[in-house]
């Protein structure tokens, strides 16, 4: 046969390996137990990771907010056509989308308010 049997110093080997390479806790903890639990390593990690959670934080600021509304309505919708013909030929109009609800009296200001205050 071509197939050998391993002995038991191999498959003891062989298992260490692939438990290294699978798990990595019985290969690199008695490499880098000592080193994470020295106190200097710990206040570098504290200090470093405080320091990348502010510049997240600053960093966030600069996302754009809201969603454009080619985004949110249906691609299946007329309004989805409307709006990637009106960027196509009208590139730098502002497209303005109107949402009219029935049965809702526009001249009253308190229904008016009352729909901003459900909107918003």
């Amino acid at each position: 046969m071509w197939r050998r049997s391993l002995t038991t110093g191999e498959c003891a080997s062989l298992f260490h390996r692939v438990c290294c390479l699978l798990l990595f806790t019985p290969c690199l903890r008695p490499r880098f137990a000592p080193l994470l639990t020295n106190e200097v390593v710990q206040s570098v990690v504290l200090v470093a990771s405080i320091l990348l959670a502010v510049l997240m934080a600053y960093l966030s600021s600069y996302n754009p907010r809201g969603l454009e509304l080619k985004n949110i309505v249906p691609d299946d919708s007329y309004i989805a056509d409307f709006l990637v013909s009106s960027s196509e030929y009208y590139p730098e109009a502002n497209n303005l989308v109107a949402i009219v609800i029935r049965d809702t009296d526009y001249s009253d200001r308190d229904d008016v308010d009352t729909l901003e205050d459900y909107i918003r």
